[in-house]
């Protein structure tokens, strides 16, 4: 029997105990955030929802609580993975860790070690098709990494699912996304700093086919080793924006088709204007605060596809 999965791909909304930060329009998303979980629910095919972390901005409990109360709403299977925001942001008592913020939300906390990551699960989607969500998170961190640990329980995970599509949820990028990303602080921030090791090991496993990230807060897709690696645009800032995506199986094998839908014109506009001459841009080209904009909200693929996963 041929299987079809449907799903809704956030990341990045910065839920903020005061309101807009730098270039990020923290109350905006929450605002796009509610209207979407309404979108969502009138779906009646849509399968789960995966946000891909950083829901919080400086890991408040007021911040926690506004991001509770909005996804309460949502009446579809939810799945979430810590980002670099959801805790230990800086050295505050209010402040809560990323492990506190994954006992929240996955729901196969109590089976993690008593320390390091704990944010990460493995849950089965339909009888063909299985989740799994790392955790990437490092204490007082923007950069990433996935600790020894969850390493050695991704492989035992993958050796046991061989014969189902696999999808991986993480929130940093397993590989530079532009040139900047190659060195210095770029690449310290924006790109796990064992994702060579983790893709060697999807690789290792070919029924890992899509890869879902954020962090970077830029619409970006592309293929690494044996995957579609698929990258989120953030709510917070420009391009304003979450995904659906769509996988079909058939005989010659899956299918996937996604759709990338934005926040409102005037906050598209504010949130370009924002970037544009933000210093995070001056870093990207600093000669053109534009360029950073294009980048981020990315091509027509990005926007839009229909093909074969595997193509």
């Amino acid at each position: 029997m041929s299987l079809s999965i449907k799903f809704a791909h956030i990341s990045d909304i910065h839920v903020a105990k005061d309101g807009d930060y730098g270039f990020m329009l923290t109350e905006d998303a929450q605002r796009f955030l509610a209207e979407i979980i309404q979108r969502l629910n009138a779906l009646p095919d849509l399968d789960f929802v995966f946000i891909n972390g950083d829901c919080l901005n400086s890991g408040h409990q007021v911040e926690l609580e506004r991001f509770q109360a909005i996804i309460a709403q949502l009446k579809k299977p939810l799945f979430i993975v810590p980002g670099n925001h959801d805790g230990d942001a800086a050295d505050d008592p209010q402040i809560f860790t990323q492990r506190y913020f994954a006992s929240l939300f996955n729901p196969q906390f109590a089976k993690r070690p008593a320390t390091g990551q704990a944010g990460y699960f493995s849950a089965t989607l339909k009888e063909g098709a299985q989740f799994i969500g790392l955790d990437t998170s490092i204490p007082g961190q923007i950069g990433g990494r996935v600790d020894e640990a969850q390493l050695r329980w991704l492989k035992d995970e993958l050796a046991q699912r061989s014969d189902k599509l696999v999808i991986l949820g993480v929130h940093h990028p397993l590989h530079p996304l532009c040139p900047q990303d190659t060195g210095g602080v770029w690449l310290d921030w924006f790109v796990c700093a064992n994702g060579e090791k983790v893709q060697s090991l999807l690789d290792a496993h070919p029924a890992v086919q899509l890869v879902l990230c954020g962090h970077h807060h830029v619409s970006k897709v592309f293929r690494a080793g044996g995957q579609l690696h698929v990258v989120s645009p953030p709510l917070a800032t420009y391009p304003s924006a979450y995904r659906l995506i769509e996988l079909a199986q058939q005989e010659d094998g899956w299918r996937i088709a996604w759709q990338t839908y934005y926040a409102p014109e005037d906050v598209q506009t504010k949130a370009a204007h924002r970037l544009k001459n933000s210093d995070f841009a001056l870093m990207y080209d600093p000669n053109d605060g534009q360029s950073l904009v294009d980048f981020a909200r990315g091509g027509a693929m990005e926007h839009a596809f229909s093909g074969k996963l595997g193509e």
